[in-house]
Order: structure tokens, then sequence, then C-alpha cells
């Protein structure tokens, strides 16, 4: 028997996230795995939950707010393992939580935004590693490069769209600064198989990446290359672009975009996931096949929509 069903007989498994883009895909892999053990979900109030319902899976659910203590501890009664996929932002509340329950093991899903060198991004994401460090938790931590692969994410779904509506594309900089997007359904696999294999990934960190570092310009060319656009992409110096978002967000308080995100863009965020390969097998999948998987369903979703909208189309 798989060392996961084994470990998890006779104790709880909790999982946080589990309705969002990642604890979706992990969700229906232990669906197809049959797990058999029971699991409880940490979900928050007026989620959609009928998915998790039918996948034939021993869960209960657990309504609540992952900021209180109080939901949190309760979470924790009875729980063997936990898999925290919600947020790191909660991680100091879940490792302490942990602690006063004896959890066996949790796996963290934290972020490679950690290592940008740029205090306000990085900063509080070390101080909450370092205190789950400190407590002594037996744990396994996943940092995710950007994650992408469907209609929910926050990231390559809006590029997808953008594209979709507009044949000039502006580039903040060269286009030449490197990145590395993981899908949702390699990183869920991830967290199962770093889950599964803990007695050899205990207590070790690993960054998960998409397969291959591509430059920024080459991703844009990619999506439009699956949409079947002819865009035109312009490039604007970083100085020029620097002055402009300045200037932009003085004169507007909404503005959506600050200097700080434009110079981010610049950064390289390419990983090297050879330990995740070796120590639990992990294999992801290049970024051509994952976003023309992400353009499909873009596709069907504007059908049905247009469809809606416009029945005698």
């Amino acid at each position: 028997m798989n060392s996961v069903f084994k470990a998890q007989e006779n104790k709880i498994l909790l999982v946080t996230g589990a309705t969002g883009h990642t604890g979706t895909y992990f969700m229906k892999r232990l669906g197809r795995e049959e797990y058999k053990g029971r699991i409880r979900c940490s979900v928050r109030t007026g989620s959609d939950l009928s998915f998790i319902e039918n996948l034939g899976l021993d869960i209960e659910f657990k309504r609540g707010d992952l900021n209180e203590d109080s939901f949190a501890n309760d979470c924790m009664r009875d729980v063997g393992n936990v898999i925290h996929i919600a947020g790191i932002h909660f991680s100091r509340k879940i490792a302490r939580a942990a602690v006063a329950n004896g959890v066996d093991c949790i796996v963290f899903v934290h972020t490679t935004g950690r290592y940008s060198q740029f205090k306000s991004a990085s900063a509080d994401y070390v101080r909450i590693e370092d205190f789950v460090t400190q407590t002594g938790l037996p744990r396994v931590v996943l940092r995710p490069t950007m994650i992408y692969g469907s209609l929910r994410d926050k990231n390559i779904h809006q590029l997808i769209a953008y594209l979709d509506k507009h044949r000039v594309f502006p580039v903040f900089g060269k286009g030449t600064n490197l990145m590395q997007p993981i899908h949702a359904r390699d990183l869920a696999d991830a967290i199962f198989q770093a889950w599964d294999m803990r007695e050899r990934t205990i207590n070790k960190e690993y960054n998960v990446a998409g397969q291959t570092a591509m430059k920024y310009l080459d991703l844009l060319k990619t999506v439009s290359a699956k949409l079947h656009r002819n865009t035109t992409f312009v490039k604007i110096p970083l100085t020029i672009s620097l002055l402009a978002v300045y200037f932009y967000n003085a004169l507007n308080p909404k503005a959506k975009i600050s200097v700080e995100q434009v110079m981010r863009m610049n950064e390289d965020k390419t990983f090297d996931y050879g330990d995740a390969e070796r120590d639990f097998g992990f294999r992801p999948m290049t970024f051509d096949e994952g976003v023309g998987e992400e353009v499909e369903e873009y596709r069907l979703m504007s059908k049905r929509t247009n469809g809606q909208t416009n029945p005698r189309r």
C-alpha cells in the first residue's frame, strides 16, 4: 500500500485552499488516487463545493476564516497531515495551530517571491518561513513560480484576454527577462508527490517551476501564436516606462500598476527544480503545452459567452 494511505488511516488530512486554482487540481488528484482516508477542507463561507462533493471522497467541510486563531485551531483537531495551499500569509496561524494540536507533517505551498530583490515583495515571505522553521514542525516547503493553467489564474488568463482583443502590446523594457511559470496541475502533482514521499522530503524546501525558462517576449509571442494573432509588441525603454508609471500613479490614485511592479517585471524569475525531480519525480510540462490548454479553455468560454449574449451568431 502506498505510504500516503497507510499514514492517514486513523487521522484526518486537512486541506486548506481546496476550492482555489491549485487546490482544485490537488483534490482531483486525490480523487484519481481513490484516497480512502478522512479529509477535512477549510473553506470560506459561500464557497462552491459542488465539484469536491462529487469526487467520491470522505470529506467534511469547516467554514470560516483562517485569519481567526479559533477557526485555525478548530480545523486542526484530530488532524495528522496538513496540505496548506490557501496562501503563505496564513502560514503563521496554521503553524501555531498545528503545533498546539500535535500535527505530524505539513506541506506548505509558499512562493519563489521570497527571492525577489525588492524587500517589500520578499521580506515578509522570508519572515514567515523563518517563523515556520522555528516552530520545529515536521514540514515540506514548496515554492512555485508564477502559477497559470486555467481561466482561474490571475496572470496568464488576463494576458490571453488582452492579446485576443488588442493588436498592439506594450513591453516595459527589453522583454529579455527570464520567466518560468508553472502549470497549476504540475504544482498540484508536486504537492501530492512531496507529501506521498515525505519520508524523503521531510524538513526540506523545494523550488518548483515550469520545464524551461523563456524570455518574457517569447512568452508573449507564444500566447499570441496560440491565439492565431499577429500582435505588434512595442518595447518601451525602462526609464521611460518608470517615469510614465510614476506620473500615472501621481495623477490617478486608483492606478493598478506601480513603479515597483514594473521593476519586478524585469527581474529574472528562473529556478532549478533538480532537487524536486530527484526526490519525488517532479516533471513539469512545457509552457507551450500548458498555455495551449488554457487558450482552448478561453476559446470555449468565449463561444459560450457569445452564444448567450448573441444567440443568433
